[in-house]
């Protein structure tokens, strides 16, 4: 008499394979669409984040303060200036209280900006009695 033998078949290996491939090519694209989410959804709340932050340093001075976009191709970035519009591309043109204010888009790969054409010069500003959003001079 034979001893019982532990282990899987070849065709049980088979179809475990088969099984997990169909899960494993299910998923993948669900994930990466979840993970496009999740960067999206992390620079808008930055960006929000900033935006408050922005506002309220403007109430608290009570002066107003700027926030300029650059967007160059899938590169962009974002500065504060307490004398209008800056260029946060060109380094120490952003800057509240004397500090350099720029936030880069590196951190969020893959997610791009497009500006609205009602922001002239690529730039909005925070007035200082209530925080209401302005046009630079």
């Amino acid at each position: 008499m034979h001893g019982r033998q532990h282990g899987f078949t070849v065709l049980e290996l088979l179809v475990a394979m088969v099984v997990a491939s169909i899960i494993f090519g299910i998923g993948v694209p669900s994930f990466a669409g979840m993970l496009a989410k999740q960067r999206v959804e992390g620079a808008a709340s930055e960006l929000q984040a900033q935006l408050q932050q922005l506002r309220s340093q403007a109430i608290k001075k009570n002066s107003p303060i700027f926030l300029s976009f650059s967007v160059d191709g899938g590169n962009w970035s974002y500065g504060a200036n307490d004398a209008g519009a800056c260029d946060p591309a060109v380094k120490g043109s952003c800057k509240v209280n004397g500090v350099e204010e720029v936030f880069a888009g590196d951190a969020w790969k893959g997610v791009s900006v497009s500006l609205s054409a009602g922001i002239a010069d690529n730039s909005l500003g925070f007035e200082p009695r209530r925080g209401m959003a302005i046009a630079p001079d």
